[in-house]
């Protein structure tokens, strides 16, 4: 099951904007659904990240704006060094 363009795992860490940081316990490729645990709570989803809400709000790491964050942290970091460049020029980083 893909979600945001990468494969998910059991254990894969994801951040959903209600709920914060969690990981995969189980994938069922037959409903498409899988659950995430935060904690002692666990929620399911399908694959576009919709879970609890109607809007999705399951992502790979804690979404920046409009941007979906990548699972791959090779792309990850090269975003964090643009946005960290962009936030230090802004004057937002010393």
């Amino acid at each position: 099951m893909i979600l945001d363009g990468s494969e998910i795992a059991i254990n894969d860490s994801v951040f959903d904007v209600a709920f914060g940081s969690g990981h995969i316990i189980e994938i069922n490729e037959k409903t498409k659904i899988f659950r995430v645990q935060f904690g002692p709570r666990t929620f399911s989803y399908n694959e576009t990240g919709h879970g609890q809400f109607p809007r999705k709000t399951l992502f790979w790491r804690n979404p920046v704006g409009a941007f979906a964050p990548t699972k791959k942290d090779v792309n990850w970091d090269v975003f964090s060094r643009i946005r960290d460049a962009v936030a230090k020029e802004l004057g937002y980083l010393e």
